[in-house]
C-alpha cells in the first residue's frame, strides 16, 4: 500500500519585519529628538537676541522722549541754520548709552538767515558804564515780584544790569548773557545760562539794510473804509492823520515800505495815544477793515510766518529826530515773512548798513540893509557872517539902533527833494557893561515871528565875550512859502537903557536851509543819538500804558528803546531789539512779563537717536518731529510725531 505522504506548507512570519520597523521608528524618533534639541537650542539663542533688539529700541524711544523734552522749551534750538546740539545721555538706558542726533529741516523755526542772533543786543560805546542791557523795576521795591522773562541770549557793548531790590523780581534770560562792560546785579536777580559773564571783543552792527536802497515816494492821502482809516506805503514828513470822521476806527497801515521823518517844526515825537494801529496784511478772523463786526482783541489781526500767504507785511523806517511813543494806544505790526533776509518790522537810520544821505545844505544872506546908529556899515558888514561888524558903540541912553536886512538870494530845491530844515542865523556882539535889551522881527508873507534876549529856543542871547550866532527854526514857513527868502525881513534892535549908553557889534545874518535829495533816507538825529541823554524825550522808542505786539524785528543801533513791559504779556517783542541802549521796566508787585523773545514758527526736526553696542553706534531709532512754538511766552507748546521708524 503506498502512502501519500502529505506536506503542509508553512506560512510566512512577520517578526522579521516588526523587527525592522521598530529599528526605523527608533532611528526617526532620535533623529527627530535631535533635531528638537538643536531647535531649541536656536530658539533660546534668538529668543536672547531678540530681547537685546527690544532693549535697544527702548533705549532709542527712552532717549528719544528724553530729547524731545530738552529741546521743546527753547525756540532756537532746531531751528534752521543754528545750532542743535546732539545730545548724549547722562545715564544707560536699558544697560545702553545712546545718543540723539537733531537736523533741522528746511524752514525749521526761525532762521539765522531771518533772525538776529540776541535777543536783545545794545551796541553803546565800548565797556560803557552809562548804557547797555538794562532790567529796571520802576516805583522802587514795590510789593512782590516783578519778573522779565527773555526768551534768547543777550549781549552788550555796555552793561547788564538788573537794578532794584532783590525783592522784587528777577531778569530771567533764557541763554546766555555776556557784556563788554560789567554784570551788575543784586544777589539772585540776574539769571542765565550759563551765568552772566563779561568779554574783551565788542559786539557789531549786524549792519541791516533797507528794502530798495531809497527811500519811497510821497504817502497818498488816507482813506476811509468800513471797519479802518487805510494809510498807503511812502514817505511821511509830519504824522500820519486819518481822513475826517475817521479817526475814531482802527488805523490800518496796508502792506510796505513807510519812512517816517517829520521835519516841520516842533516837537518830532510821534504819539500814537487814543488810537487803535495795525500795520500788515488783516487776517481777517480777528481784524477785517471792510467788515465792522470782525474784530477780536490784539494780537493776531496781521499775519505771520505762522499764517497761510498771502501775508505780506510792513517796514516801519524812521529818520532824522522822529520818534514813536505808543502812550496808551495800541499798536500790533507784522514784518514780511521771508525765508532768506530779516523780518525787521521797525527801522532805525544810520547802521552800518543804512547810513543814510547827508542833507544838501545851501545858505543866502541878505543883500541890502538899512541902519540907524551903526557905523561902519559898509558891504559886506551887517550883511554876510564874516566877522566884521558894523558897530553901534556907543548906544546913547534911551535911544535905540537898528538894522533892517531884506533882498535875500533865492534857494532853488529841486523837485522831489524834502526840506528837513531851514534857520535863520543871527550873529552879533554886545557892550560888556551896562547892558540894554537886543530883539529881532523876522517876517515874511504873512508870517512874522518876535525874538527877545531870553537866551531861550528860538530867541537871542547876548554876547559880550565874543560874536556869538543865535538861530530861529523856520523849516515849517519856509515849506508852506515857495517865496519866503525873497520875502525875508529881518530887523534887530539894541537898546540902551534910560541912564547909561551901550555898545552893539552886528556881524550878519544868514539862512541856513538843509534838503534830501529825492528817495534819500536821512540818519537818525539830534537828541536820539546822544549817548545817555537826560530828558526822557530823547528815547526813540517808548510806550506807555497800551499794548504792544511787534511781530518783526527792531533795529535802531544808534538810539535808546525804553520799554515799560505790562501785565499779562501786554507788550511783546517777539523777534528781537538791538538798539544802542535798551531799557525794560516793569512795576513790581506787577508780576511776570514776557516781553521779548526771538521768534515763534513752529519747528521741524529730524532726530535719529544712536544705541551704542558693543562699543559701536549703531542707529536704531528715527522721527521726524514738528514742534509748535505760536504761544510768545511758551515755546514748545505741542510736539506732534509725523513719523517714526525703527532702524534695524
Amino acid at each position: 500500500m503506498i502512502h501519500a505522504i502529505a506536506t503542509r506548507v508553512r506560512r510566512e512570519s512577520d517578526e522579521g519585519f516588526v523587527l525592522v520597523m521598530a529599528l526605523f521608528f527608533l532611528v526617526a524618533m532620535g533623529l527627530l529628538i535631535a533635531g528638537l534639541l538643536n531647535f531649541s537650542l536656536t530658539n533660546f539663542s534668538t529668543t536672547a537676541s531678540l530681547q537685546d533688539q527690544r532693549n535697544q529700541v527702548y533705549a532709542a524711544e527712552g532717549a528719544l522722549y528724553s530729547a524731545v523734552q530738552s529741546i521743546r522749551g527753547t525756540a532756537n534750538l532746531g531751528a534752521e541754520n543754528t545750532a542743535c546740539p546732539t545730545i548724549t545721555t547722562a545715564t544707560n538706558i536699558n544697560g545702553y548709552p545712546t545718543r540723539v542726533r537733531c537736523s533741522p529741516q528746511p524752514g525749521s523755526g526761525t532762521t539765522a538767515t531771518n533772525r538776529p542772533t540776541y535777543t536783545l543786543l545794545a551796541l553803546p560805546a565800548s565797556g560803557s558804564s552809562d548804557e547797555g542791557v538794562s532790567d529796571s523795576p520802576t516805583n522802587g521795591a514795590g510789593g512782590g515780584g516783578a519778573d522779565i522773562y527773555v526768551g534768547g541770549n543777550v549781549a552788550s557793548n555796555g552793561y547788564i544790569e538788573r537794578t532794584g531790590n532783590s525783592a522784587s523780581g528777577g531778569f530771567w534770560i533764557s541763554g546766555s548773557a555776556v557784556a563788554r562792560g560789567s554784570c551788575i546785579a543784586k544777589a539772585g536777580t540776574l539769571h542765565s545760562t550759563p551765568a552772566c559773564a563779561t568779554t574783551s571783543t565788542d559786539f557789531t552792527d549786524p549792519g541791516y539794510a533797507l528794502p530798495g536802497g531809497s527811500a519811497p515816494s510821497a504817502a497818498p492821502s488816507s482813506v476811509c473804509v468800513a471797519n479802518a482809516a487805510k494809510f498807503f506805503p511812502g514817505t511821511y514828513n509830519s504824522a500820519p492823520t486819518a481822513p475826517a470822521g475817521c479817526s475814531g476806527k482802527t488805523w490800518w497801515f496796508s502792506p510796505g515800505l513807510y519812512y517816517f521823518d517829520f521835519t516841520g517844526a516842533g516837537s518830532h515825537a510821534w504819539s500814537l495815544s487814543g488810537h487803535t494801529i495795525v500795520g500788515g496784511t488783516p487776517n481777517t478772523k480777528n481784524f477785517d477793515p471792510t467788515n465792522a463786526g470782525v474784530t477780536t482783541s490784539m494780537p493776531g489781526w496781521c499775519k505771520t510766518d505762522r499764517d497761510l500767504p498771502p501775508y505780506a507785511g510792513v517796514e516801519w523806517a524812521f529818520g532824522g529826530d522822529t520818534s514813536l511813543a505808543t502812550g496808551t494806544g495800541l499798536l500790533e505790526l507784522c514784518a514780511t515773512p521771508s525765508t532768506s533776509g530779516q523780518e525787521i518790522a521797525i527801522f532805525g537810520v544810520g547802521g552800518s548798513g543804512a547810513g543814510g544821505v547827508a542833507p544838501t545844505t545851501v545858505n543866502t544872506s541878505p543883500t541890502t540893509k538899512v541902519t540907524t546908529g551903526f557905523s561902519g556899515a559898509t558891504a559886506p558888514n551887517a550883511l554876510v557872517i564874516d566877522g566884521a561888524t558894523a558897530d553901534a558903540n556907543p548906544i546913547t541912553k534911551n535911544t535905540t539902533a537898528q538894522v533892517t536886512l531884506s533882498a535875500f538870494g533865492a534857494i532853488s530845491v529841486p523837485s522831489g527833494a524834502v526840506v528837513t530844515s531851514a534857520v535863520l542865523r543871527i550873529a552879533h556882539r554886545e557892550g560888556s557893561t551896562n547892558p540894554g535889551t537886543l530883539s529881532a522881527t523876522v517876517t515874511s508873507g504873512s508870517y512874522t515871528q518876535s525874538m527877545d534876549d531870553s537866551c531861550s529856543t528860538d530867541n537871542l542871547c547876548q554876547s559880550s565875550s565874543a560874536i556869538t550866532t543865535d538861530t530861529l527854526d523856520v523849516t515849517s514857513a519856509f515849506q508852506a512859502n515857495a517865496n519866503f527868502t525873497t520875502g525875508l525881513s529881518v530887523v534887530v534892535q539894541a537898546a540902551a537903557q534910560k541912564k547909561n549908553n551901550w555898545a552893539e557889534f552886528f556881524d550878519g545874518a544868514q539862512l541856513r536851509v538843509k534838503y534830501l535829495p529825492a528817495g534819500g533816507y536821512r540818519a537818525q538825529a539830534g537828541c536820539l543819538v546822544i549817548a545817555n541823554p537826560d530828558p526822557a524825550s530823547c528815547d526813540f522808542l517808548t510806550n506807555g500804558t497800551g499794548q504792544v505786539f511787534v511781530q518783526g524785528t527792531v533795529y535802531t543801533p544808534l538810539t535808546r528803546v525804553d520799554i515799560t513791559t505790562g501785565t499779562a504779556d501786554t507788550v511783546q517783542f517777539n523777534r528781537g531789539i538791538i538798539a544802542r541802549d535798551i531799557v525794560a521796566e516793569i512795576k513790581p508787585g506787577n508780576g511776570s512779563s514776557h516781553s521779548f523773545g526771538l521768534g515763534e514758527a513752529d519747528r521741524l526736526v529730524l532726530l535719529t537717536v544712536d544705541v551704542q553696542i558693543n562699543g559701536t553706534w549703531t542707529p536704531r531709532l528715527q522721527s521726524l518731529v514738528s514742534i509748535k512754538d505760536s504761544d510768545f511766552s511758551t515755546p514748545g507748546l505741542k510736539v506732534t510725531y509725523l513719523s517714526w521708524n525703527d532702524l534695524r
